[in-house]
């Protein structure tokens, strides 16, 4: 009789896992996809060294310093790149 007790609980035990194993996936946050309907498409690129950055948005230029923690301390306007 012992022997059909330790079989039912490793049955429960491989029902729980197999059940977690399906529950996990909805749990689990999942992959943002772009807007599909987007009406312009917008160039955004970021670099920077030390305590400066600079940011290219579609044809404007944006430099920002940042203080030794981090926060940004001062932005410059946007400067226009020919074409």
């Amino acid at each position: 009789m012992s022997g059909n007790k330790v079989t039912n609980y490793l049955l429960l035990i491989l029902a729980i896992l197999l059940t977690a194993n399906l529950v996990r996936p909805m749990l689990t946050p999942g992959t943002a996809h772009a807007d599909d309907d987007a009406e312009k498409a917008e160039f955004m690129a970021i670099t920077g060294a030390g305590r400066a950055c600079w940011i290219l948005k579609d044809n404007k230029v944006y430099y920002l310093t940042a203080d030794n923690e981090g926060y940004i301390k001062h932005i410059n306007r946007p400067e226009e790149l020919p074409e």
